[in-house]
């Protein structure tokens, strides 16, 4: 182990040592998602263009906390591609932190490139992935991500999502624009029956359940549940600490 990494562990010792038995609880919150067998992620017809199941990139974690403020959580900025692979669950963790309380409402948004359907032509192509309410996905299937969200457009998330991972400050314009987007468009866009405004967020309580939808023509690809647990403040610390180092680690040795 060299000194840097030494100095690390050691920094983070103290300061958990240091920690007051008495600091409050970190609320970790759990979104774990899997993704169906037959959605438009897999090639159902034997003639796709493109290979099944592209990863979700730069998917972030847009969280509301009742009276505290929000946060948006860059969970691509730890390495992590979402796997869409039938069968295989990802557990997408966040902390509440520096907050008090658990989430009130939530978003998760990535997206991902070329779905198996997609003409040879528009290789590359964008598509945004959206966690949201149940009752949200089932009101707007099938229609255009322009009708659900007018005046949004999809290669802006993207690019808000892209900037937000490469470490822009939650004040930046990247994180302004998904801000945006869950404040104003996610909250009262035409998600509800026959297309009447409604709202895309859902509540992260302990058990609840959420739907992965993908766009341009929205689509359920898979669902998602959620498990909200409070953690010692100082064990947080140490584990969040840790897990940092393990990622400095790797990128090295790449």
């Amino acid at each position: 182990m060299n000194s840097r990494v030494l100095a690390i562990c050691l920094v983070c010792v103290a300061l958990v040592a240091a920690m007051p038995l008495t600091a409050s609880a970190v609320v970790l919150t759990t979104y774990s998602i899997s993704f169906d067998e037959e959605s438009a992620l897999i090639c159902l017809e034997g003639d796709c263009e493109f290979p099944d199941t592209p990863p979700i990139m730069n998917l972030a974690i847009l969280e509301r906390f009742a009276g505290e403020g929000q946060s948006a959580t860059p969970w691509g900025a730890f390495g992590n591609d979402v796997s869409t692979e039938p069968g295989v669950t990802t557990d997408i963790v966040s902390s509440s932190s520096p907050f008090q309380n658990a989430p009130s409402q939530a978003l998760l948004i990535g997206w991902l490139e070329n779905l198996p359907t997609d003409p040879f032509s528009q290789e590359g192509i964008g598509h945004v992935v959206i966690g949201m309410n149940n009752a949200a996905a089932i009101n707007i299937d099938d229609v255009p991500f322009a009708s659900i969200f007018p005046g949004v457009l999809q290669e802006n998330l993207i690019q808000g999502l892209e900037e937000l991972e490469q470490g822009g400050p939650v004040g930046s314009a990247a994180a302004s624009t998904l801000f945006d987007f869950f404040n104003n468009a996610a909250t009262s866009g035409n998600l509800g029956p026959n297309g009447t405004p409604g709202s895309a967020l859902f509540t992260p309580m302990d058990g609840g359940n959420f739907t992965m939808v993908v766009f341009s023509q929205a689509q359920t690809i898979g669902t998602g549940t959620i498990s909200v647990v409070p953690v010692p403040a100082g064990i947080w610390l140490l584990s969040s600490a840790l897990a940092m180092l393990g990622a400095a680690i790797r990128r090295r040795a790449v």
